[in-house]
């Protein structure tokens, strides 16, 4: 495991009037949203999807930690995760449907290497855009987990984080 060094009191603070939101098409597969050519919409995640999902990331990491990397978590092409989370990092995966399951729309993640592999990153980071409703809800969340949130130069929000699994 590699931990970076981060604070998440040195981030700017969030700005509220830099929020940019999308609808139907705008955010649908393909859409491309932040950049991402790999974008998949996950809106309307249901709860219990969210609960199988943390428990299948749990089950993951687990193995992870204990038999090492197999692979650079779900998004690398091995076909060792369950469909449900293949294509994103593992390590951000509950936070990518939690986010998405009340609303949210995350466009990119990336667990900053925390398995040993290099990354674009040294800390993880969920993208993600964020209706004005949900703020409090999502500050609170960051809060609580000891992670930040900033904005991002698009208009959506970064929730970073710098730990080891």
């Amino acid at each position: 495991m590699i931990s970076h060094p981060f604070s998440v009191s040195g981030l700017p603070p969030l700005s509220l009037s830099r929020l940019a939101w999308f609808e139907g098409a705008e955010a649908a597969n393909g859409a491309g949203l932040g950049r991402n050519r790999d974008y998949r919409d996950l809106r309307g995640v249901p709860l219990e999807a969210v609960r199988r999902v943390v428990a299948i990331e749990r089950e993951q990491v687990e193995s992870v930690l204990a038999d090492g990397p197999g692979c650079d978590g779900c998004d690398d092409g091995c076909g060792g995760c369950d469909s449900e989370i293949d294509g994103l990092e593992l390590g951000v995966v509950s936070a990518v449907a939690a986010l998405s399951s009340i609303g949210c729309i995350p466009y990119t993640n990336c667990n900053g290497g925390v398995f040993g592999r290099e990354h674009m990153a040294d800390f993880l980071i969920v993208g993600f855009y964020l209706r004005r409703a949900h703020v409090e809800t999502v500050r609170e969340a960051a809060r609580g987990a000891g992670v930040g949130l900033t904005n991002d130069r698009e208009g959506g929000i970064m929730f970073l984080a710098a730990i080891a699994l």
